[in-house]
């Protein structure tokens, strides 16, 4: 079991601390910037992220002279020169600078009460400890995987290995949906992960290869109100498949139109990155309806409507 250098720096302080004082500690986890991630990056790099942050938040919960730990980055942002990225964003963040989930924002998700329904397969020829199994994030009690419709067993979190979550993910060999030797001639096979809680199903996720792709489009807010300036909302853009999962493979180009009393602030053309992107627009000062649209030459077109308001200053 690996344990955070961040982790075991903390315990060696508390552990020095006299017990009879009552204090305790509260690691600022900053595991993140060892194991930094893009949003675009391939399974191992996104997987060792989430790892990371799942056997850190375990072990700092297992430890009775620690009060908890925390991330201090959310989010992907802009930094300084000489850190983080080459191209001046700082990568440490569970979430991209649009605010687009990487792997490693699902397990703080499925430590909440929301139902949370996520499976992650990786490869299974990459780094043998990480993509030798398929990943699940969820707070559902257990899993039901069934291939090409033959039901394959259930699945429960692996409390053993990260027993200080509250939800731990759950943790499926390949060799137990592929079979031995038999990984190679399957690869083309469709997996279903039925999600259930207190004896219900709670969802569904199905994963097999697909040629199509679509655009799904949404927003931070879709009402959008001037006072003293202008207003903004975030636009979120996912590439999905057939199946409603998201493509990650999928990086291309995708053009952002609006029509209304709002415009696009940045470029228009964008590349999407691991399936996803994201674009802010801003009123322009009227009021009425704006009609979002995204357009991308191999996933079609997606649009959303927001609604502008402007208040009187008196």
């Amino acid at each position: 079991e690996r344990e955070s250098k961040d982790v075991q720096k903390a315990l060696r302080v508390a552990r020095r601390m006299d017990p009879t004082r009552g204090v305790r500690f509260l690691n600022e986890k900053r595991h993140s910037s060892a194991f930094p991630a893009q949003i675009g990056d391939n399974d191992f790099c996104r997987m060792e992220q989430a790892l990371e942050c799942m056997h850190t938040w375990t072990r700092a919960l297992e430890e009775p002279s620690l009060t908890g730990d925390f991330i201090y980055s959310a989010s992907d942002h802009p930094v300084r020169a000489g850190f983080g990225g080459r191209d001046g964003i700082c990568y440490d963040g569970v979430t991209d600078m649009f605010r687009n989930p990487k792997y490693a924002a699902w397990i703080y998700a499925s430590q909440g009460d929301a139902p949370v329904c996520q499976v992650v397969m990786p490869q299974p020829w990459g780094h043998k400890n990480v993509c030798s199994y398929v990943w699940v994030f969820t707070n559902c009690d257990y899993v039901r995987v069934f291939r090409e419709g033959k039901c394959l067993g259930t699945f429960e979190p692996d409390r053993e290995l990260f027993r200080g979550l509250l939800h731990p993910p759950v943790r499926i060999p390949f060799k137990r949906l592929y079979g031995e030797g038999e990984q190679w001639r399957r690869m083309g096979a469709g997996f279903s992960f039925e999600f259930i809680k207190n004896d219900q199903v709670m969802g569904c996720i199905r994963k097999c290869p697909s040629d199509q792709i679509f655009l799904k489009v949404w927003s931070s807010h879709t009402c959008l109100l001037e006072k003293n300036s202008y207003d903004m909302a975030l636009i979120h853009i996912e590439a999905v498949d057939e199946n409603g999962e998201t493509a990650v493979d999928f990086n291309g180009p995708v053009r952002i139109m609006t029509r209304g009393p709002a415009a696009v602030l940045g470029p228009d053309m964008i590349s999407l990155r691991g399936g996803f992107g994201g674009t802010l627009i801003r009123t322009l000062g009227g009021r009425g309806k704006v009609k979002v649209t995204v357009f991308s030459p191999q996933a079609g077109a997606a649009e959303i409507y927001l609604d502008v308001k402007k208040e009187k200053l008196l």
